[in-house]
């Protein structure tokens, strides 16, 4: 079934469950108000005529069904609607519309080599695209992927287990509305809750040990349930006898004696856990939900894993999994958040109510607390995993990489494209570094493709590294390292120019290129913030250097005196050109690589065309 068929029939499905859910709703509404309008009527008869009041639990009881029923309609309708919006969305990658509507954080340092070069975060980049992971530790695992090229073993066992999960479009569909119900995504720090099972929040900060906790306090626990017995026996002396309120008033005494020594232990204890209830309450949903799916037979050696990693590899009981002990855990910090309520805080107070789940939540640590990491890294793994896979679904056209085990640098595309262009708007060309050809020297008019390809390449090599599959008909590449100056701007802040941060870079991709994996640089106009002839001695010297360290990549120039020194290097060096022409007093573009050097500019012709007062040269070869 295409793509967008399938989604547009669960879009159907989900509006229908919306419609069905309103209309019942609007009948619960009337129901209610004849319930109510009974009740006064019977109540009015009662009274005025001395009628049986024991009628008026039939109105009431009624009322109350309804009211509950209401509920869960309303439960329903906001499911329906969440799963509308997220079909809504699914539906919106295959336009233009998708753009910011998934996470857009930048993950990337201004030092990055490539990330801000492809467009890989933001608004409308691939980041905003691929992902759909509801946790922050998800977008950051998927985000390091992106960032940094797994090794060749790594990608194919994520190709592997990605292609297992494509399929399972119901299980993405139901992680999104579990964290739908939660209220969007989490926002809580990703690291905040490994570091408090690590206790390495509040005690690293006052300098406590592990003598301060309250797990090894044999006496806070203690404490706390003599407190709890001294409030009710405070409670019976005053009722029972003539001491009055004094028992309580003691009893205040001690409740306050008892906390304040137990203080700090307590504040270690639970610090990090501010925002954690609603965060744990998500975790647990989706982890509750992986599980099931981890329980499937499978082979794929990450799921293995992971299922191990989350206490499902020795037994397929519940109560053994991670979510069992998660959901503990938010129900334990849900009973401590109580002695907030203004009603329970006084007994709280007196009972040492906050001792007790301290203690409780702090033995809950001892006993789970090493083990939190490494769960939560299970979810942003399984989250990251399911991002890729949603885009191979999405994508069933896209090609699945070959990745190439050697030291060599190596990369053979067919009919690669960009994949944030539409279909009807992605023109395809052939890239391939064969034959012992390392250098593309890409030379054409402005506005004719050559920072496109560049950027194309790049983002499928990301993708393909990451595990994903590409835009292309077919690619075969090895692990690689990517280099790209794409996007080179000056500072103000830090005092420095435009060429002063592309030499910068360029230092940066050539020590990249002595190290073990082999790199894919992209040069995008280089040097071109100095003369030509700098340009020309400096741009020959830094790619004749990339290329004797074993690199390949693509140079894009304006100058012709650069582009045919790829001819003292060849047939390492080959020179190709995008092409343009006038029709009608108007540029268009082929966006097809052809062989050799571009004869021609367009640059005053675009000038012209937006009303600049230019005069054409009469030698248009020389103004490349």
């Amino acid at each position: 079934m295409p793509r967008i068929q399938f989604y547009q029939e669960r879009q159907e499905y989900w509006q229908a469950q919306v419609a069905a859910a309103k209309r019942t709703e609007d009948t619960i509404v009337h129901l209610r108000l004849l319930a109510s309008a009974a009740f006064v009527g019977i109540l009015i008869w009662a009274y005025s005529f001395g009628g049986n009041y024991w009628v008026l639990l039939l109105p009431a009881l009624g009322f109350a069904y309804l009211v509950a029923r209401h509920a869960q309609i309303t439960s329903t309708k906001r499911k329906a609607t969440n799963g509308s919006a997220y079909v809504a969305h699914a539906l919106s990658r295959f336009s233009n519309q998708w753009m910011g509507q998934g996470p857009t954080n930048n993950h990337a340092d201004e030092q990055h080599p490539y990330a801000a070069d492809l467009d890989l975060f933001g608004s409308g980049s691939l980041f905003d695209l691929v992902c759909t992971a509801a946790t922050q530790t998800g977008q950051q695992t998927l985000a390091r992927w992106l960032l940094s090229p797994a090794s060749a073993e790594e990608v194919m066992e994520r190709q592997q287990t990605a292609q297992w999960l494509a399929p399972k479009a119901e299980l993405r569909e139901q992680m999104a509305l579990l964290a739908a119900d939660q209220n969007s995504r989490s926002s809580m720090p990703a690291d905040a809750l490994a570091r408090w099972g690590q206790g390495q929040n509040q005690e690293a900060e006052q300098g406590l040990t592990t003598s301060h906790s309250l797990n090894n306090r044999r006496g806070a626990t203690i404490g706390a349930w003599l407190l709890s017995l001294g409030f009710f026996a405070a409670l019976g002396l005053w009722n029972f006898t003539a001491l009055g309120p004094t028992p309580l008033l003691i009893q205040a005494l001690l409740a306050w004696g008892v906390q304040h020594h137990y203080r700090a232990p307590m504040r270690a204890a639970l610090s990090g856990l501010d925002q954690a209830e609603k965060e744990l309450a998500l975790v647990a949903k989706l982890l509750a939900r992986i599980e099931l799916e981890l329980n499937e037979t499978h082979n794929e050696t990450i799921l293995e894993r992971l299922a191990a990693t989350l206490g499902l590899k020795d037994s397929k009981q519940p109560s053994h999994a991670a979510s069992s002990a998660i959901r503990d855990l938010k129900s334990r910090i849900s009973w401590l958040e109580a002695r907030s309520n203004q009603l329970v805080a006084p007994v709280a107070y007196l009972t040492g109510w906050s001792l007790h789940w301290a203690c409780s939540i702090d033995r809950w640590r001892a006993q789970h607390g090493p083990q939190l990491g490494a769960w939560l890294d299970a979810l942003a793994e399984f989250e990251a995993l399911n991002s890729l896979a949603h885009f191979e679904f999405d994508r069933p056209h896209y090609a699945r990489p070959e990745i190439k085990l050697g030291d060599k640098a190596h990369f053979a595309g067919a009919a690669i494209g960009h994949p944030l262009l539409l279909a009807q708007d992605c023109v395809t060309n052939d890239v391939a570094f064969t034959n012992g050809l390392q250098v593309m020297l890409v030379s054409g008019s402005n506005m004719s493709g050559k920072s496109t390809l560049m950027r194309t390449i790049g983002v499928n090599v990301t993708l393909a590294l990451a595990g994903a599959v590409v835009c292309a008909q077919q690619l075969e590449l090895s692990s690689l390292q990517l280099g790209a100056t794409l996007r080179i701007q000056d500072s103000l802040h830090d005092g420095q120019s435009r060429f002063y941060a592309e030499i910068t870079r360029l230092k940066q991709i050539v020590d990249l290129s002595k190290g073990e994996v082999p790199l894919l640089f992209l040069l995008d106009e280089v040097l071109s913030g100095t003369n030509s002839h700098d340009r020309q001695i400096g741009a020959q010297q830094i790619v004749t250097g990339l290329i004797d360290a074993g690199a390949i990549g693509l140079v894009t120039t304006h100058d012709l005196a650069l582009a045919k020194a790829a001819d003292a290097l060849a047939p390492r060096a080959r020179n190709l050109h995008f092409r343009d022409q006038m029709v009608a007093g108007e540029i268009q573009f082929d966006y097809r690589l052809h062989d050799g050097v571009v004869q021609h500019s367009n640059a005053l012709e675009l000038m012209r065309s937006i009303g600049l007062a230019v005069a054409l040269s009469e030698d248009r070869s020389t103004d490349i």
